[in-house]
């Protein structure tokens, strides 16, 4: 489920990851909301879906939430080659640094490797940082919380697709 902010684009695949349907919906805004920062009408949103797939097929699936870019704040960061785990810690606290809108206390991070370089005989990894503010994941897994359904997997529209492959699938390319 692509949560947009024009569209939502709900793709069902089977276990195979063969497509079996693609639906779009218009996102219900609620009545009064300024354009700048339209409110969801969650109530209709989750009307619209269900519309769409019943109950017992959401609550039986795997849901994968991408968020609208908009949302989101990115960097690219360069750090020294380590170990993943670390490298992702590291990221986060240089993209912390690095942003000109200092993340407040409910911001979440999200990083991903996209390359690894030799400079000056020694190898630098460069990662791109997102950040995310809390609320609006919150408010997007609540509307689902309401009818039993919890996402397996939310990201950004940046990383959905790299997300929705796995590594072998990507080695293999």
């Amino acid at each position: 489920i692509d949560i947009g902010s024009v569209y939502t684009k709900i793709i069902e695949l089977d276990s195979r990851r063969n497509l079996i349907s693609a639906k779009k919906i218009p996102m219900p805004y609620a009545a009064g909301s300024s354009s700048e920062k339209q409110k969801i009408d969650f109530d209709n949103f989750i009307k619209l879906i269900l519309d769409c797939y019943p109950l017992r097929k959401l609550q039986e699936a795997k849901i994968a939430l991408s968020l609208y870019s908009g949302y989101s704040t990115y960097t690219l960061v360069t750090l020294p080659r380590m170990p993943k785990k670390e490298m992702s810690f590291a990221a986060i606290a240089e993209a912390k640094r690095k942003m000109i809108l200092s993340p407040g206390p409910e911001a979440v991070f999200e990083s991903l490797l996209l390359a690894e370089k030799q400079v000056d005989k020694a190898y630098k990894s460069e990662i791109l940082v997102i950040k995310t503010e809390k609320q609006s994941v919150d408010e997007r897994l609540d509307v689902f919380k309401k009818v039993g359904v919890l996402p397996k997997l939310i990201t950004t529209s940046s990383f959905a697709v790299i997300n929705s492959i796995s590594p072998e699938e990507i080695l293999q390319n």
